[in-house]
């Protein structure tokens, strides 16, 4: 989008255009981060387990036969952990004024949406109205 955009708006020139990840909450991320660790530790189980001699027989004897649902556990292990890290936000900032929000929309713009928007916080804000003599910095923000 960024891209899109810096190609499409007449004042792009004018602009700098930032993008940026939107943090995932502590509790969330650490979550995630466990549940990687435990689908390496699975798949290493799994793939590895009966050439560990430190391990009871018993135990290599349970990896040997459900060698498949470990595999298949630590995937989904893999699949919660990324799942919980991907905030799925998307927030537009225009000299630090919020002008767009996934999270209180529920959808993410449109290219041509986005447009619309900016140029009317810039072009049609700076030619509109003659009375202020600030001009914006014209920084916007959007996620990577």
């Amino acid at each position: 989008m960024k891209v899109q955009l810096q190609r499409s708006l007449p004042n792009s020139k004018e602009m700098r255009i930032v993008g940026a990840t939107y943090p995932t909450p502590p509790l969330r991320a650490a979550i995630g981060r466990a549940c990687s660790f435990a689908f390496m530790g699975t798949l290493a189980l799994a793939l590895a387990g009966p050439q560990m001699g430190f391990l009871p027989p018993t135990v290599v004897n349970f990896i040997g036969q459900q060698r498949g649902m470990m595999i298949g556990a630590g995937f989904m292990l893999n699949m919660v952990g990324n799942s919980l890290t991907q905030t799925g936000a998307y927030e537009v900032s225009l000299d630090g004024e919020l002008i767009y929000s996934k999270l209180q929309t529920g959808a993410v713009p449109s290219v041509e949406e986005m447009r619309r928007i900016i140029l009317e916080k810039t072009l049609l804000e700076d030619y509109g109205d003659k009375s202020t003599d600030t001009k914006p910095s014209n920084d916007i923000q959007t996620p990577a």
